[in-house]
């Protein structure tokens, strides 16, 4: 597996199994909670040799032992070593008395559970059902080889059909709602009109109002819209709206926070105006740093609204620790050098502008594999011609 080409993480495993280990520390007890880890992964991300820094970024905690760890402390993890030792020993127990399956169920628990110790086979639905089949067995009691005669009886009949309901309840909250939920999300996503985007909006958080990235997208793809479409009063509310209710859905999502502010500093420039507004901004883009410190991007989107609203001190200190992060953010640095010329540093300014050379020089055989890398590489051509005609070719 370390010598597979296609494999993107055969030589970070390890670090990542260590941001795996700083997660729990933070909330040994309880975890971060279930299915958060892949949110709360940015805040543990680590640099690595090159050009970009971050540019890979990671999800799943490649070890269903330490993602367990991560998620559900160490309560969680001892709950779920329990059960796996309690299942293997339950089968192994059927094994003895002769049970015609047990012994292949016993040698594939026993197979997936080291194989979980560097994998994530908890997030492939192929071998989740495989899972939940042994499940199944350890739980009947009798084992699937049992004869059929020793589960003719009345209780028998009385506890399958008990089961049978069960499991359809569970399949029609648990299963048919979030699938129906995430077709309408997707139609959402593919909608070409604003009417057709707002009923599958609304058909998906009626079927599962627990999606926090359902409650993002309208506002995204309204801020990304080119060219730009005037921001109503209307709008705003309906927009802030969705985006409160997606972030008490997810309270650590840096996505949700960006959006935010970017809606506040839209709002700022085109409907208020005033102080309360400009705080919202910063307010906004400052949680989402300490959501995803790793991302110098948000530092640059706040320190460009801090040079706008001339607080240019702060916004040459985000600038500097954007760079900090990614020393070869091209963006930034070339940002960093506009700054110096401003304040009339034109040596300062050169030195800058020399780096700013030297780091194009050395992004211009990098190949972007991320769109995070591509954002840090990518050479913005009028800043870059702005400048040139103060300082010279770069």
């Amino acid at each position: 597996r370390f010598g597979a080409v296609e494999d993107p993480y055969r030589y970070q495993r390890l670090g990542i199994w260590g941001a795996d280990l700083r997660c729990f520390a933070g909330h040994p007890l309880l975890g971060v909670g279930a299915g958060v880890f892949r949110h709360a992964a940015d805040r543990f991300n680590f640099p690595l040799e090159g050009p970009v820094r971050f540019g890979r970024s990671f999800e799943t905690p490649h070890s269903d032992y330490l993602g367990l760890l991560a998620e559900m402390g160490l309560l969680g993890l001892t709950a779920g070593l329990v059960f796996l030792i309690r299942s293997l020993r339950f089968l192994a127990g059927l094994r003895r008395q002769q049970d015609r399956i047990a012994e292949g169920l016993l040698a594939g628990g026993a197979a997936l559970a080291v194989q979980g110790l560097v994998e994530d086979l908890s997030t492939r639905p192929a071998l989740l059902v495989t899972m939940a089949s042994m499940l199944g067995a350890c739980l009947a009691g009798a084992g699937l080889g049992k004869p059929t005669s020793a589960r003719q009886g009345p209780h028998f009949f009385r506890t399958r059909a008990l089961g049978i309901l069960g499991l359809a309840l569970f399949g029609w909250i648990a299963l048919r709602n979030p699938y129906l939920a995430f077709v309408k999300d997707q139609a959402m996503r593919r909608s070409s009109t604003y009417r057709d985007m707002e009923k599958d909006f609304r058909a998906a958080i009626r079927l599962n109002p627990y999606q926090a990235s359902t409650y993002l997208f309208p506002s995204a793809a309204f801020l990304a819209a080119r060219p730009e479409v005037p921001l109503s009063l209307d709008l705003y509310a309906r927009f802030r709206r969705d985006l409160d209710e997606g972030i008490r859905k997810d309270r650590i999502s840096a996505d949700l926070q960006v959006a935010l502010a970017r809606l506040e500093a839209r709002a700022f420039r085109s409907i208020f105006h005033d102080a309360a507004a400009r705080d919202r901004v910063i307010g906004a883009y400052r949680a989402a740093i300490r959501m995803a410190p790793h991302d110098p991007r948000i530092r640059v989107e706040l320190a460009g609204f801090l040079h706008e609203v001339g607080r240019r001190n702060e916004s040459a200190r985000q600038i500097q620790m954007a760079l900090r992060e990614e020393p070869n953010y091209l963006t930034a640095r070339l940002l960093a050098t506009r700054l110096l010329l401003e304040e009339g540093r034109r040596l300062e300014a050169l030195t800058s502008w020399n780096t700013a050379r030297e780091t194009r020089s050395i992004l211009s055989t990098y190949r972007p594999d991320s769109a995070y890398a591509s954002d840090i590489a990518r050479d913005p051509a009028p800043l870059r011609a702005s400048l040139e005609r103060n300082l010279g070719p770069l």
